[in-house]
């Protein structure tokens, strides 16, 4: 059974749809079924993209009828994945510029290659960014987020990426956890790891490398030069990664 794909769809300048429009003949190849949540200035902006979308039966749109903060989106678009979808369902969780890299440059066929690799019973999964991966992004970008995991692994001896890019885990066992997650923004992605911990795996990945540049006109060094001299970068990522180490820290001793 192919499993299925799900993703918050937020193109409030019409970046995306077109890259996504082009890989969606293989999309259609390797899952099942799409699951995307649409923000209301999307749909305002690019109301034939998303017409385009909701003919198309391959696509299940969750369409947000006021903004909400980001937590919030990502909450109601999984729990609209797993109450939707066939029981048992595998759900790959990701980002649309994160699938669009992958798929459009070189590392096609080893994500596909990867996504094929797991089968019914499989445990939850993270995929994460390797070494290699990790390299590519900016300074700050990396020594921000690792920071979280080196702080999960003193407690619990793991080495988890809370910050995580791409989740598969099965539609009945996210259903179930999906009650207990909390959090308005990104540090949410966090209590899902850890209401799996016990389960979950991990797996590195070349794919996961820095997506930005694939969609910029400007050079990659010079974007990564911008990107680490930027305080608002750093500021940004500091804004969900110190919940995500409280969090941690109480989980800790629950």
């Amino acid at each position: 059974m192919k499993p299925a794909i799900v993703f918050p769809f937020h193109d409030s300048e019409g970046v995306m749809f077109p890259h996504l429009k082009t890989i969606t003949p293989l999309l259609k190849q390797i899952f099942s079924e799409a699951y995307l949540s649409i923000t209301p200035i999307t749909a305002a902006r690019f109301p034939e993209n998303i017409e385009f979308l909701e003919k198309d039966k391959f696509f299940n749109c969750y369409l947000f009828k006021h903004e909400l903060p980001v937590g919030k989106q990502f909450k109601l678009l999984y729990e609209f994945a797993a109450q939707s979808c066939s029981i048992e369902k595998i759900l790959h969780i990701c980002f649309v510029d994160r699938l669009i890299f992958a798929l459009k440059t070189r590392h096609g066929k080893q994500f596909v290659k990867d996504v094929a690799s797991l089968n019914m019973g499989f445990a939850p999964i993270i995929f994460q960014r390797s070494e290699k991966a990790w390299a590519s992004y900016p300074r700050n970008y990396y020594e921000v987020e690792k920071f979280v995991t080196t702080i999960g692994e003193l407690v619990f001896g793991q080495k988890l990426d809370f910050a995580w890019c791409h989740l598969a885990i099965c539609s009945t066992h996210l259903a179930e956890i999906l009650p207990s997650v909390q959090g308005d923004d990104m540090s949410m992605m966090a209590d899902i790891i850890l209401l799996v911990r016990d389960k979950i795996r991990t797996q590195d990945v070349d794919w996961l490398e820095w997506e930005d540049p694939f969609f910029s006109s400007v050079g990659v060094k010079e974007l990564k030069r911008i990107r680490e001299e930027s305080i608002h970068e750093t500021q940004k990522r500091l804004s969900y990664t110190i919940p995500m180490v409280d969090k941690i820290l109480a989980h800790r001793n629950e």
